[in-house]
């Protein structure tokens, strides 16, 4: 059997009492027999924790091996999606969790590195979503919340060499991004496989760390 592909979405938190990601993930699921790539899915709700999710997205990395991890998250600053490029190896939102807890700063892995492109070739999916009809962008800040912490977590998890694809996806609330729309643009980057385990490209105005 192929190795399987991995999205997640996020519960609600401050601020944010329902979170769109899950009717996303909720229209994904139904629509991936018939629209999905030939590899099983795993979809799974994370919670809004700073001690719970990382926990649990790490649990499911090394359970189930996953070819392709999507992780989405709302961000309600936006009028669209992003892509995100890259993690920061840092929590520092400055706003609580739904455990009641605040991270002010530090970083989430001690001996990992200051940060990690994203396992995914994120230029060219947007070029090619963007030319699709998607509202799509690079992002190349995740912030220092849960979003970002699931980005680092995947990354740090596959590590430089592993081929294996992993994205940060941000989603505009409806009616700025509208439910189906969100799931076929997930459905999209399932089934681009030529998009998987390429390391991102730096920010445009940047170099690589030696």
């Amino acid at each position: 059997m192929p190795r399987p592909i991995l999205v997640t979405a996020y519960g609600p938190f401050p601020g944010v009492p329902v979170n769109p990601t899950g009717a996303v993930l909720a229209q994904v699921q139904r629509d991936w027999e018939e629209f999905g790539p030939s590899r099983p899915l795993v979809a799974v709700e994370l919670p809004v924790s700073y001690t719970q999710a990382p926990t649990q997205l790490q649990e499911l990395l090394t359970r189930h091996r996953p070819a392709l991890t999507i992780c989405l998250g709302v961000d309600v600053s936006r009028r669209n999606i992003a892509l995100e490029a890259t993690a920061v190896n840092e929590v520092a939102a400055g706003k609580p969790d739904v455990d009641g807890v605040t991270q002010t700063g530090g970083p989430l892995f001690p001996t990992g590195p200051a940060s990690w492109p994203s396992p995914f070739a994120v230029d060219e999916a947007v070029a090619t979503l963007r030319a699709s009809g998607y509202p799509v962008e690079r992002s190349d800040d995740a912030g220092r919340y849960l979003c970002n912490a699931a980005l680092a977590v995947t990354c740090h998890h596959l590590g430089p060499a592993s081929g294996d694809g992993g994205l940060f996806v941000h989603i505009a609330e409806p009616p700025f991004v509208e439910t189906a729309v969100a799931a076929r643009l997930v459905l999209a980057l399932a089934n681009a496989t030529s998009w998987w385990g390429h390391p991102a490209a730096p920010e445009p105005g940047t170099q690589s760390a030696p």
